[in-house]
């Protein structure tokens, strides 16, 4: 596919998303949360407890039992003890490379016509994904992954971008060097949110606000509606990433020599937490309940917070950890250096190797179809 969109192309796209955003809203309790990149305020309604609950059931009553992932069929996970379909995951990296990646099957590059690094993924609902990278270039899918449409650098702008998240009702924000911070409310048409500087490395977003973290440590916030983003917390060392919990105010931003700050009010205030490690974090994802979180990072560490309170650092591999994704059932995946990628079965706990046949850093990872952890 060309790497470079005419205008006909971004306006035909610009229509495609109208649609998908139309049926999404429709259907917001099945399409919401499926990807990384909620924070701020709680959001809860009747119809989304109740269609999960009838989702839920019927998957489970119609599949087989299982105690681990190789009890089910290939293309099948065991969640709960149900074999499920397995979440449609993508990752990203260097050289332009867009992977598919699965603990049953391995990976597989899907073509793109890109030699730009690419740095972050972002998934929304059962279609939708976007990735950012090298000099600005964007990617987008609104089949799940069947087909991608990208934007070359400087089309919305020539600053790389280092990350990227989605959430409902289709607001995806984007950040990157040269204080870019990018919003937009269709997946398609972005603004520039002035106020960050220096270079942005990690972006998280919710209807309400976006919250960016940067190199030189600051924490930037806009709220909706507001003109500028504006600081709201700091650490003594840079930051690298940051996370929400979906609908929760429960929020973890990570980064050099061990560095993480929380907050518990949607970033408007954070405090630093001591950890039992001083490797650079690069990654981070906050449960939905806030009692829990995993951050990956150098030198293949995974840092776990328990729900009772511990913290363990395990190291299932030697290269640097540079990315996570799980979802509800603590299924996902971790991805690193050197085309590293892990698999877990139960939120950062256990680990299996994903053979992902490329030597390319691996720098970004989420999954299509499936809810937040």
């Amino acid at each position: 596919m060309n790497s470079r969109s005419s205008s006909s192309r971004v306006l035909t796209l610009a229509q495609r998303l109208r649609a998908v955003c139309a049926l999404s809203v429709a259907a917001l309790a099945l399409a919401a949360g499926g990807c990384d990149g909620d924070d701020g305020e709680t959001s809860e309604t009747e119809s989304d407890t109740t269609t999960t609950t009838t989702t839920t059931s019927t998957t489970t009553d119609s599949m087989a039992g299982c105690a681990m992932d190789e009890d089910c069929a290939s293309g099948e996970v065991c969640a709960d003890g149900s074999c499920i379909p397995e979440p449609a995951g993508w990752a990203v990296g260097g050289s332009g490379t867009v992977l598919r990646v699965s603990p049953t099957d391995g990976a597989t590059v899907h073509p793109l016509a890109l030699t730009d690094d690419l740095n972050a993924i972002t998934c929304y609902g059962q279609t939708l994904a976007w990735f950012v990278g090298e000099g600005g270039v964007m990617g987008f899918t609104d089949d799940a992954g069947a087909s991608w449409s990208t934007r070359a650098g400087g089309e919305i702008t020539s600053a790389t971008l280092h990350d990227v998240a989605a959430t409902e009702p289709l607001r995806v924000a984007a950040a990157g060097e040269q204080g870019a911070l990018l919003v937009s409310d269709n997946g398609v048409d972005f603004t520039v949110v002035p106020g960050p500087s220096g270079t942005l490395r990690g972006v998280d977003v919710s209807p309400f606000r976006v919250i960016a973290v940067g190199e030189d440590g600051v924490i930037w916030r806009h709220e909706l509606g507001e003109e500028m983003a504006v600081e709201t917390g700091s650490a003594s060392a840079g930051l690298f990433a940051v996370d929400f919990g979906d609908h929760s105010p429960f929020g973890a931003a990570v980064g050099e020599g061990g560095t993480l700050l929380w907050t518990a009010d949607g970033g408007l205030t954070w405090s630093p937490q001591e950890l039992p490690t001083d490797d650079d974090l690069f990654d981070v994802q906050v449960a939905m309940d806030g009692d829990a979180w995993v951050a990956v990072g150098e030198a293949g560490a995974v840092v776990r917070k328990h729900s009772d309170g511990s913290i363990t650092v395990e190291r299932p591999v030697a290269a640097d950890l540079l990315a996570i994704h799980l979802n509800t059932g603590g299924h996902g995946s971790i991805v690193g250096r050197e085309g590293t990628a892990l698999h877990t079965g139960d939120g950062g706990q256990t680990f299996k190797v994903i053979e992902t046949g490329v030597a390319i850093d691996i720098t970004g990872v989420d999954a299509i179809g499936d809810l937040h952890w």
